[in-house]
């Protein structure tokens, strides 16, 4: 069931649909895709499995079995389709069904008796289908099933190394492999020919690494010629030094009971993190990303195994093509269609992109854009042409797919399906969103998004709300999310800003290098700028009443900002999950990286740098007067929760008001819904409590809408027109201040107005247009303030230069002097010279002939 709402609450972000990236079949006609909601009356989680018409954007039911997944079309020139079955007792079913008819029963191709995930699928040439899935193994190497393993006696655990816990579970005996095999035909009706074998017994290699927190489909690839996979090397594995490599394993027909071992893929200096092996359709070709070091700085490269079967040597793609490293850092790679291409994604400017890489000898080709704004989630060729099936989502649309063509990709593309009806349905819209940029901490200048109210008013102020970003090589992006989603935030009554400080990726590598030994500097500074820009140029926005709120390493900068002059300029601050001593990283899983603090990370090697951005500090520690709610769960061995207890206690220590939210049975991040539920109105209702968001403006906002979250009205489908809005609201019997709780059930449904929907809505136009014009100006005024000062600089270069060349004038004409001088000095020298030795010659006496008695 699609939900309706006319304003955007918590309940509204936790319930809505939350749908996956819609993966095309074979001829581009049909799609599926994965979509979950969760019902906070039900208090349960349904789960379905649809199948979209390209053509008409409509979609229809395939199963709403909850333990269906990784789905995957079986790849044999017709529209069967193929996932994994959690059944009981761990066992895993491979599942066929057909996409032409949903309704029709569908068979069990196979049973493996322990939990499978990651399926993954390619044709041979023999009409059979190799296979691969990821599986914990023994320590032997055999299939392991927890729920029908011997338990054990005792809980204790014992570990040799420090690579003890991370994120938010701790490591265990059996470890993840690849298991591979082949499906076969028979009867009509696919199966697996051969047991499920380990591609990675006997070599200590393991992969994928699951983290609990992200995916693990990336870490692995299939293809004719064998696999593809990354896996810390346990040669060289330590506690401060595990790097993932690349390696290959040939396999011919996939039905080998033991696999060859595996090859390692080599990089030259490119030392550190691999990431998304992916085959060439042909299966020779290997690309991926790797970077340049193991630091927390995602310097990541496209690199490219020209025939993985002839050699395992990479080259850097686009340095290798261009001679200068492309200035973006890739996040994901796929081929295109025909081998011939590749596409990229990469943060942009807060966007995350899609590029196209032709492969050709043109060494002047870069990568070119195929998308512009928002975040692309997932993309695939449509149909074998040059055609893309692009999933994205931005700040008010949380789905939607694109059809793009690739030859003209900004003029040439179609939204067959948006899932919010571009936030309509959740009652945003892309009104509320624009951004902003502002002179950093330095000679640079720094990106904010900034997201204002639905029921935005320029006449009126609204409090502000400074949103800081983890990482901190991350960002915000304009991309969908249901943690910290500002829209959220917005609809609360704060202009909501979102700076992309020092450190963030999208803006050049140097500026991601920028945050190295500067954590509480730099970034600091930057929001220092920000806050003063708002204030300068925002006349809507009441600095007065601000509040900051900060995750992960925003939690940290939340915890500097609260020690330092920021912190007094703000009415409340939230920390979720924030470093505030330094020197304890210890406690954490990542104290390994060794570019933070230019230098170790461990307080023995590198105190003086670990201590000078520490929030612990004693006399950064006694400025903490700014009410604060701190927010840490059990499960985080990231950020250690001992750094949210104390800071809950120095608060508590001096007086100062403040609240600590603790989760037992979440890690690094919230994410069971009723958990999130309470995180949000905990927040809310704090930052609610000290910026001026006063009872009465929450009630003059509630004669605009009923009482608390909206109602929830059933759509017919994600794929069908939202219902129009009723643009008269409902007005409370009483006026200001009066009980809602007193106003009598609504009457008979009244006739639409539609000449007033009319009137309202050329109204709402008009000021949408006023505001388009008064940014239109903003910008105008920022890019002559820009050009002014860019002209000053080539002012000043010119000056420098002129500089230079006086320097360099009065240089030749001393060296010229000097010339002269020693030639000078060199002829009266040799006269001299000539001189003496006539002088010596006049004055020697003739030589006498030598005695018989002398000896030669």
């Amino acid at each position: 069931m699609v939900l309706c709402a006319t304003r955007f609450t918590p309940e509204v972000l936790l319930s809505a649909p939350r749908r996956g990236p819609a993966v095309p079949n074979h001829d581009g006609s049909i799609a599926f895709y994965e979509v979950s909601t969760y019902s906070f009356e039900k208090k349960k989680t349904t789960k379905e499995i649809r199948i979209l018409d390209i053509k008409t954007g409509a979609s229809t039911l395939f199963t709403n079995d909850e333990n269906a997944h990784d789905v995957n079309w079986l790849g044999d020139g017709t529209n069967a389709i193929i996932w994994l079955q959690s059944g009981a007792d761990g066992i895993t079913s491979l599942m066929v069904g057909d996409g032409d008819e949903p309704s029709k029963a569908s068979y069990t191709a196979d049973v493996i008796l322990a939990p499978f995930q990651d399926l993954k699928l390619k044709s041979l040439d023999d009409g059979s289908i190799a296979c691969a899935m990821s599986g914990l193994a023994t320590p032997e190497g055999s299939l392991y099933n927890k729920e029908t393993a011997e338990k054990p006696l005792s809980s204790a655990r014992t570990y040799e190394d420090g690579f003890v816990r991370y994120w938010n579970r701790y490591e265990i005996q059996q470890k993840n492999t690849i298991w591979y095999s082949r499906l076969a035909k028979e009867d009509d009706k696919y199966s697996l020919a051969a047991p499920v074998h380990n591609a990675l017994k006997g070599t200590g290699y393991s992969c994928p690494f699951d983290n609990g927190i992200t995916p693990t489909l990336d870490e692995f690839d299939i293809s004719s010629t064998g696999i593809a996979f990354k896996s810390f090397d346990p040669h060289t594995f330590t506690a401060l030094n595990h790097p993932s490599k690349a390696y290959f394993i040939p396999l011919k027909t996939f039905t080998e009971s033991e696999a060859p071992k595996p090859k390692q893929i080599f990089t030259g200096n490119y030392t550190g993190e691999t990431s998304g092996l992916r085959f060439s359709p042909c299966g020779k070709k290997i690309a991926f990303l790797a970077a340049r070091d193991d630091c927390d700085v995602p310097d990541m490269r496209l690199m490219l195994v020209p025939n993985c079967l002839r050699s395992l040597h990479a080259v850097d793609l686009l340095e290798y093509a261009q001679g200068d490293p492309w200035p973006l850092i890739p996040a994901g790679v796929e081929w295109a269609h025909d081998g011939k291409g590749l596409y990229l994604t990469a943060d942009d400017c807060g966007r995350v992109v899609l590029f196209h890489l032709p492969l050709t000898d043109d060494k002047s080709l870069r990568p070119t854009p195929v998308t512009e704004g928002g975040a692309v989630v997932g993309y695939y060729p449509l149909g074998g042409a040059d055609r893309l099936l692009v999933s994205s989502t931005n700040y008010v649309d949380n789905s939607f797919y694109t059809v793009v063509d690739c030859s003209d990709p900004f003029n040439n593309k179609t939204i067959i399906s948006s899932l919010s009806h571009g936030g309509l349905k959740l009652g945003l819209s892309s009104g509320q969103i624009s951004e902003m940029y502002f002179e950093g901490g330095g000679d640079y200048c720094v990106h904010a998004f900034v997201v204002k109210p639905s029921f935005f008013d320029d006449r009126k102020t609204y409090p502000l709300a400074l949103l800081m970003h983890g990482g901190p090589a991350d960002a915000w992006r304009e991309a969908w999310s249901t943690r910290w989603n500002p829209a959220v935030f917005a609809e609360q009554g704060y202009i909501v800003v979102l700076p992309n400080y020092t450190g963030s990726t999208g803006f050049g590598l140097d500026f991601i290098k920028g945050i190295r030994g500067q954590w509480g500097g730099r970034p600091y500074q930057d929001l220092v700028k920000c806050f003063d820009y708002v204030k300068e140029n925002m006349p809507f926005v009441d600095t007065e009443n601000a509040v900051a709120l900060g995750a992960s390493y925003g939690g940290y900068m939340a915890n500097w900002v609260q020690g330092n002059a920021l912190g007094r300029k703000f009415k409340a601050i939230v920390c979720h999950d924030g470093i505030i001593n330094t020197q304890g990283f210890l406690a954490g899983d990542d104290y390994y990286d060794k570019s933070h603090f230019n230098g170790s990370m461990l307080p023995w090697e590198n105190f003086e740098n670990l201590n000078k951005w520490n929030p612990a500090r004693p006399d950064l520690l006694k400025n903490w007067k700014t009410p604060m709610l701190v927010i840490h769960s059990d499960l985080d061995y990231r950020c250690p929760i001992t750094d949210g207890w104390s800071a809950f206690a120095t608060l508590q220590a001096h007086g100062t008001p403040s609240k600590y939210l603790n989760f037992p049975d979440e890690g690094h991040w919230v994410l069971k819904p009723e958990n999130s539920l309470v995180w949000h109105h905990t927040v809310i209702d704090w930052i609610n409590k000290y910026s001026g968001i006063s009872k009465a403006q929450e009630e003059s906002r509630l004669r605009h809408s009923p009482k608390g979250p909206l109602p929830l009205t059933p759509a017919p489908s994600s794929d069908t027109p939202a219902p129009a809005i009723n643009l008269i609201c409902r007005k409370p019997s009483r006026e200001l201040g009066g009980a809602i709780d007193d106003v009598p059930p609504p009457g008979p449904p009244q006739p639409v107005d539609y000449q007033m929907q009319l009137m309202l809505l050329e109204q709402q136009n008009k000021k949408r247009l006023m505001m388009t014009r008064q940014r239109c100006e903003d910008y105008q005024m920022q890019l002559l303030l820009i050009e002014q000062q860019n002209q000053e600089k080539v002012k000043m270069a010119r000056q420098r230069c002129e500089d230079y060349q006086m320097q360099l004038l009065l240089i030749e004409q001393q060296n010229q002097e000097k010339v002269k001088m020693a030639q000078v000095t060199a002829g009266l020298s040799k006269e001299a010279d000539a001189h003496t030795e006539k002088s010596m010659i006049e004055s020697e006496p003739p030589a006498r002939p030598a005695g018989p008695g002398l000896q030669h």
